[in-house]
């Protein structure tokens, strides 16, 4: 897999914080993602993350808000990694070569399996994740 330096993997609580204003996290993936920006760097995300993205924003009755992300996927504002089967082998074999250690979700997994693969830097606010991602030195 080859892919830009300027990639940047975010993760959906990243996202989440961003369009929700009422999140703790809500200014600080706003002044993040507007550094990107400035940066020129783009945003890039798997379709596991993208999921969780839609789910927990219609789950939250934030319609508008999972439209908005929605056209920003479709304006090639944010870079979509679909997952598919060869991939999503190798994201199991390096689950098993962890033995499921840390306890993360699949979309946690698949963002350190690509960030290690792809030598890819982690924007999260999930401090297991971002652990996680420091102690497999990516």
């Amino acid at each position: 897999m080859a892919l830009g330096v300027n990639y940047l993997l975010i993760d959906a609580n990243v996202w989440l914080a961003f369009f929700i204003e009422d999140d703790p996290y809500h200014r600080t993936a706003d002044q993040a993602l507007e550094l990107l920006i400035q940066q020129d760097r783009g945003g890039f995300i798997t379709d596991f993350v993208l999921q969780e993205i839609i789910t927990i924003l219609l789950y939250r009755k934030k319609i508008q808000a999972a439209e908005l992300f929605l056209k920003y996927i479709q304006q090639d504002q944010i870079e979509l990694f679909n997952l598919d089967a060869a991939c999503f082998h190798q994201i199991m074999t390096f689950i098993q070569q962890h033995h499921y250690q840390p306890k993360l979700s699949l979309a946690d997994w698949s963002l350190l399996f690509l960030a290690k693969e792809c030598s890819l830097e982690l924007m999260t606010f999930d401090k297991q994740l971002y652990n996680a991602y420091k102690k497999l030195g990516v």
